[in-house]
């Protein structure tokens, strides 16, 4: 696992683009300097918002940026699960397959990323499980 953050990333693209952190919220008309630097420094972290913006700003799938983000993605699940319960039983099996090493980061990603066969299809991806 990568010792890299979050911060390092984002000052690691920014400084690759020539951004000063100045440009950087003003390109997305995000937050300020200042909370560009603290992300930088790890003294914050950004809302999932910030993280799809920025990403946008310096042209990077957001995937890029959210690979560094270390904290679990509490509110997105609440959020989730609060629009449709059947998501709670799905995560809880996904965490307990993921546990068990039947279903790997990679896996998942795979199937998701994989296109459906035909509009309006499931993605047909066996999962191992």
């Amino acid at each position: 696992m990568s010792t890299r953050t979050l911060g390092d990333k984002l000052k690691e693209l920014r400084q690759a683009r020539k951004l000063s952190m100045r440009a950087l919220a003003e390109r997305t008309g995000l937050k300020s300097p200042a909370f560009i630097a603290d992300v930088e420094r790890g003294f914050r972290q950004p809302s999932s918002e910030a993280l799809a913006t920025w990403a946008t700003a310096l042209e990077v799938p957001l995937d890029e940026l959210l690979a560094f983000d270390r904290r679990p993605p509490v509110r997105e699940l609440k959020n989730l699960i609060a629009k449709n319960s059947s998501w709670a039983s799905a995560l809880r099996r996904l965490a307990a397959e993921g546990m068990s090493g039947k279903v790997t980061p990679a896996t998942l990603q795979q199937f998701l990323n994989q296109e459906p066969q035909k509009p309006g299809l499931q993605k047909a991806f066996d999962l191992g499980i």
